[in-house]
């Protein structure tokens, strides 16, 4: 697969010449908390015929024009005062950009035409754990876009987020090292996953509750998004019914989407690969054997949320 450095320069070479206003069909972003099953949804969808992807995240097109050294307030939240015309064109053309890049970049030839006019239009299918913080930019770029909001029981949810929390080199934000080593007192040396607006106020914390807030935070960004009539745009589905009945969530995805559903998903639904940003192998109620103690100090801080979303934790 070409690799980022390669897109990037294809994209600086090829960005300015057309306009994508037009060149996005129905997009699908995988909205979701770190470590809450994303990737073995996407691994999943992207099979479908009809969808097209970058990468399993897009963070490296986001960096490109939001660094966190030149936020006002360093973190993964795109606000209201960066949702301009020109942002909005230049996200829409490094993502259409890196799509087909990947598709056809392989060959020993590109279709340039396809590059500078963006003529083909494409169903984009992303799953960028950070876009819980983009959202009203995405409705912006994208408004014919659908969303897929994957939610987890939160215990096992944050007892992963604690399990792969040391793997900064895998799922961590080194960027914003720099940022915690001048906070007096920090009891983290490194942020992992996306980081939430407000996030240097929990450095302090103990590691538990960093990763119950930073779940909850991306959990409460989405629910915001969604409240009121924009709630008819989303589909909610929870992991655990991802794994116990895979035929059935996605015979209902494909109707929603309108996806043509194949023999090739749903075989593959029944017995999925391992997924390659898998700490440990799967299992329910993991989180008794790994972080019993911890999770069970944390379950006050985020009941509420976790009732929005349908999950009883108080035991």
């Amino acid at each position: 697969m070409m690799n980022a450095r390669t897109l990037l320069d294809r994209v600086e070479q090829y960005a300015t010449s057309f306009k994508t206003d037009q060149s996005f069909k129905s997009p699908v972003f995988i909205l979701s908390p770190p470590r809450s099953g994303s990737t073995l949804l996407f691994e999943t969808m992207f099979r479908f015929d009809e969808l097209l992807h970058f990468n399993h995240e897009s963070d490296f097109i986001w960096w490109q024009h939001f660094p966190y050294d030149k936020m006002a307030c360093p973190s993964d939240y795109i606000g209201e005062e960066y949702i301009c015309p020109e942002n909005i064109d230049l996200i829409r053309k490094y993502t259409y950009t890196s799509v087909i890049g990947k598709t056809i970049g392989e060959a020993s030839h590109m279709d340039s035409n396809t590059f500078q006019y963006g003529r083909n239009k494409i169903r984009y299918l992303d799953k960028t754990i950070a876009n819980c913080f983009h959202l009203p930019f995405l409705k912006k770029a994208f408004p014919t876009a659908q969303f897929i909001f994957l939610v987890r029981d939160p215990r096992d949810n944050i007892s992963s987020m604690l399990e792969g929390w040391p793997y900064i080199e895998r799922f961590g934000k080194p960027q914003l090292t720099p940022l915690i080593q001048s906070i007096p007192k920090a009891t983290i040396t490194h942020w992992t996953y996306p980081a939430p607006p407000g996030w240097r106020t929990m450095v302090t914390r103990p590691l538990p509750e960093i990763c119950a807030w930073s779940w909850q935070k991306h959990v409460e960004h989405v629910l915001e998004f969604f409240r009121g009539k924009r709630r008819k745009g989303h589909i909610l589905i929870r992991y655990e019914d991802l794994l116990e009945s895979p035929v059935g969530i996605y015979t209902d995805l494909s109707k929603k989407l309108n996806l043509r559903l194949t023999e090739k998903i749903l075989d593959y639904a029944k017995k999925p690969a391992l997924s390659y940003t898998a700490v440990s192998r799967p299992e329910r109620d993991k989180w008794r054997k790994k972080h019993y103690q911890e999770i069970m100090s944390v379950l006050p801080l985020i009941e509420g949320t976790a009732l929005e979303i349908g999950y009883k934790v108080n035991l």
